[in-house]
């Protein structure tokens, strides 16, 4: 089984974007979540193709999701971080989804909205046969904060859905007020680091000042 050529991998500037979830079915409280989706250049696999009937030019982007930081401020996300294995990351390669786990991951805030970062993470490659052995391997690129963004959720059967009270849910109904969605999602974010904040169909999408 082939090892990828990670050595000839060149990184282009990521994006870093957060979200407001919560789901009671999955007693996941309202938590807000990051990914970090990082560019690559086009990379000619040649004699590193691992099944070259499928994919000779890798082209998608590497996804890191499902990041928890635990900070309300999006230009306070420097920092070190370690994770465990409840994540969404992905990396397509040979035609096949390869999930991707970071393990550790450090920022440092260069100014603006852009973050240097350094991380180490597991590239599942053998989960759907992509013809590449399992690697764990170290990413340093920068990336641009990119904006943040809750949308109220719609259930099938709001009239049966229950939250926990600490979760101080507004309403199971997804009409909510304005009102409302900013000041449940102003719980999680700190609104003020963001130059434009747009509320419509439920959607509150928020871009920061120094985007």
């Amino acid at each position: 089984m082939k090892r990828f050529p990670f050595s000839r991998l060149k990184l282009k500037e990521g994006w870093i974007s957060s979200s407001l979830i919560y789901n009671p079915h999955c007693n996941l409280p309202p938590t807000v979540i990051h990914e970090i989706s990082i560019e690559i250049d086009p990379l000619e696999l040649g004699a590193d193709a691992a099944m070259p009937e499928y994919q000779q030019v890798v082209n998608s982007s590497i996804v890191f999701d499902g990041l928890i930081f635990e900070r309300r401020s999006w230009n306070a996300l420097g920092g070190s971080y370690t994770f465990g294995d409840d994540q969404n990351g992905s990396f397509y390669v040979s035609s096949a989804h390869n999930p991707v786990t970071v393990r550790q991951l450090t920022l440092q805030h260069r100014g603006g909205a852009t973050y240097d970062a350094d991380s180490v993470a597991t590239f599942h490659f053998e989960y759907e046969d992509s013809g590449y052995a399992d690697e764990t391997t170290r990413l340093l690129f920068s990336a641009k904060y990119g904006g943040f963004r809750f949308c109220v959720p719609q259930w099938s059967t709001p009239d049966k859905i229950a939250f926990p009270s600490e979760w101080n849910i507004p309403s199971a109904s997804r009409d909510w007020p304005e009102s409302a969605i900013r000041d449940f999602a102003a719980r999680y974010c700190d609104l003020s680091q963001f130059a434009k904040i747009t509320i419509e169909n439920g959607i509150l999408s928020a871009r920061p000042t120094a985007a």
